[in-house]
């Protein structure tokens, strides 16, 4: 079972409105909510500490409710407080509309109401247009503070609730989305600036060979056709993502050499970072303005492998042809090896050249972890 169980439709009744107050939210919570309830209006109300891009991935993460706003709750630390609203109606017969609020220490995340990642607590109770009229004045204010906000929302001691406990709701204000009402607001609103580092070997298959690889003409060899020897025991490592250019599949590309993607980075870092103990700094005003230029020299070609093999590597053609690549630079490897004798010295092998089979297997097997990583 799962927090989101919770959000379930009387029978004979549809959505009208969801109300939503967190300190913090992420799109697939908002998606599967609007699924589960279908409801005509969403409110929302976040932390001021939230960055822009991030209101606009909510709003968009319902697509078929046409009617989403969002507010900032202003404190001088965090909203803290997680309560969802919820209200049901229907066209005819007794108690039209059904009033139903949810509160505990869930946030509106996936990891909150998943139910196999958080351990939270959530509790549900029905309220009664008579008998709760202090809490459901206190959200239908919160409500109409986010369709015409700026508004205080002043603290409120509502209970006891029907079988639940005495609560007591927070003062905070209600404002529209727009710049950081505040210097911890700002702060909170910045991004850290740090490298994607994909796993070591991703996109990339290794060859252990039977001895290491010696400082001199043979290491050449291998490196000549793209087999590279990361500095550690007796593995080279093949990229069979690389470009083949002018009928060559060796050809080195800048993720063969990260070095050579540093002095671009270096360049708007120094211009907009701050450097902080957690890392490089910037505002969220300043990366909306520039972050088209806050990108590695090679991240579009990255992005370009890594699309091609989710698109890819379930194609048999295309599997085989860059297993074929693989094995010719074994191949060409073995032969040029075979001039001094020593072949077997380093790879697996017969009369007939590479053990293509031992080593195809194992280009497939690596080939297929990459693709699901990807």
């Amino acid at each position: 079972m799962s927090g989101y169980d919770l959000f379930e439709v009387p029978e004979g009744y549809e959505t009208d409105i969801v109300l939503l107050i967190a300190p913090y939210f992420d799109p697939k919570f908002i998606k599967k909510l609007a699924k589960k309830l279908s409801p005509k209006k969403i409110r929302i109300v976040i932390d001021d500490g939230v960055q822009r891009i991030e209101i606009e991935k909510l709003i968009r993460a319902a697509p078929r409710v046409a009617d989403v706003k969002v507010a900032l709750g202003v404190a001088a630390g965090l909203v803290h407080i997680k309560g969802y609203y919820v209200e049901f109606v229907k066209s005819s017969g007794r108690l039209r509309r059904l009033r139903r609020f949810f509160y505990g220490s869930a946030n509106a995340t996936e990891a909150a109401f998943h139910g196999s990642r958080n351990a939270e607590l959530i509790a549900s109770v029905n309220l009664s247009a008579g008998e709760d009229n202090g809490i459901l004045e206190y959200l239908t204010h919160v409500i109409t503070a986010v369709e015409s906000s700026p508004s205080v929302i002043l603290a409120e001691t509502v209970g006891p609730l029907h079988n639940s406990p005495i609560l007591h709701l927070p003062k905070f204000k209600i404002t529209a989305p727009g710049p950081a009402p505040g210097f911890d607001a700002w702060l909170q609103r910045g991004v850290l600036a740090a490298k994607y580092r994909d796993a070591q070997q991703f996109l990339t298959v290794s060859v252990v060979l039977q001895k290491r690889l010696p400082q001199d003409i043979i290491a050449a060899v291998f490196s000549s056709r793209g087999l590279l020897e990361p500095g550690e025991r007796n593995v080279v490592r093949f990229r069979y993502m690389r470009e083949v250019e002018d009928g060559s599949a060796y050809e080195l590309s800048e993720d063969d050499d990260p070095g050579r993607t540093s002095a671009t980075t270096n360049h708007w870092k120094s211009r907009y970072c701050v450097w902080t103990h957690f890392g490089d700094w910037l505002s969220d005003d300043c990366y909306r303005a520039h972050r088209a230029d806050m990108v590695l020299r090679s991240g579009d070609r990255r992005r370009a492998k890594i699309e091609e093999l989710r698109n890819c590597g379930e194609n048999k053609d295309w599997v085989q042809g860059r297993r074929i690549i693989f094995l010719q630079a074994l191949s060409d490897v073995w032969t040029e090896l075979a001039k001094e004798g020593r072949p077997n010295d380093y790879l697996k092998g017969g009369p007939h050249g590479i053990d293509r089979e031992h080593y195809g297997d194992r280009f497939e097997k690596k080939l297929l972890t990459d693709y699901r990583l990807a």
